[in-house]
């Protein structure tokens, strides 16, 4: 009983951590310069995007597909060939 409380506690005391009463320009600014530069690149992995932003919240989830460029050039390769079953 006592950790379930507890778990409850750091839930809300989540509900009040500072980042959550950013403006969202200056959030939206932070997840801008986690994406890797392209360097002349038109396209880039979807390993090098940063997709764990917008698992955090339904904030930063809202405000990441807010925003194209975390994921306008996302590139997912399929083999040539399909796998032989």
């Amino acid at each position: 009983r006592r950790s379930q409380i507890k778990g409850v506690l750091i839930g809300i005391k989540c509900l009040f951590h500072p980042v959550h009463h950013m403006p969202t320009s200056i959030v939206a600014k932070v997840f801008e310069h986690h994406v890797p530069k392209l360097q002349g690149r038109t396209r880039i992995g979807v390993k090098q995007v940063p997709l764990s932003l917008y698992q955090v919240c339904w904030s930063w989830r809202k405000l990441f597909f807010a925003i194209p460029c975390l994921w306008k050039m996302v590139r997912i390769a399929f083999p040539a060939s399909p796998p032989k079953w």
